[in-house]
């Protein structure tokens, strides 16, 4: 038997559903109107979905 070694694992991405996405997009927009600065954390950089 031998010594088993666990494995590393990245943060796990969080996931958002319709509600949060919803609310992040008004924050940004209010952001915008008033001209104030939002600091985005990204988790990781992949394809961007085209609508």
């Amino acid at each position: 038997m031998g010594v088993k070694i666990p494995k590393k694992t990245k943060p796990q991405r969080p996931t958002r559903d319709e509600f949060k996405l919803e609310e992040l997009g008004s924050m940004l927009a209010e952001a915008f109107q008033d001209k104030t600065l939002v600091n985005l954390t990204v988790w990781e950089k992949g394809e961007v979905q085209q609508t």
